[in-house]
């Protein structure tokens, strides 16, 4: 009876530090992530952004100005993925393709910063978006790929595009 005792004695203290072990050891949080396909408005200007943009490992943006004509293929910069409040996300990267005018950061390279409000439901019910070409919407000439210069940028329907097709989802 002693050894059946100690057998069990033993076998509680080896599954409590595996225990331990098994919930140290769970996964880390994903990484911020925005993706979305969208067509946008704000006053009589449309256009189409798609974007996926993961803090880990960057990703790209493409943008176009309907009304205009005017384009830009970005990166999205590693570590530049934020989510800033429930819904809403910033990032940020480097243009490198586009028209004439997102060519022309007189500072050397060609930055943007983006901004993301994802409404909370699946489509365009409140989804917003404000990509910010070489400027940070406050007249500042971007110098990097830093994202938190727009996390102050106000998103409403003068300021932002207004989802009217596809989804954006911050996760």
């Amino acid at each position: 009876m002693k050894k059946i005792i100690v057998g069990l004695a033993a076998a509680a203290a080896l599954s409590a530090p595996l225990a331990v072990a098994g919930s140290a050891s769970a996964a880390p949080a994903p990484a911020p992530k925005a993706t979305g396909s969208v067509t946008w408005t704000v006053g009589d200007v449309s256009g189409t952004v798609t974007f996926d943009a993961n803090n880990k490992t960057g990703g790209t943006l493409d943008y176009l100005n309907k009304s205009n004509g005017m384009w830009m293929h970005g990166v999205v910069a590693p570590g530049t993925v934020k989510v800033v409040s429930d819904g809403t996300a910033i990032f940020g990267g480097t243009i490198t393709d586009g028209s004439t005018d997102y060519l022309s950061n007189p500072l050397g390279a060609n930055y943007f910063t983006a901004k993301v409000v994802d409404g909370g439901t699946s489509g365009r019910n409140g989804d917003m978006i404000a990509v910010l070409a070489n400027q940070d919407g406050f007249g500042n000439w971007l110098k990097g790929t830093d994202s938190t210069v727009s996390a102050a940028y106000p998103m409403d329907a003068t300021h932002a595009g207004t989802v009217t097709g596809g989804n954006l989802v911050v996760h």
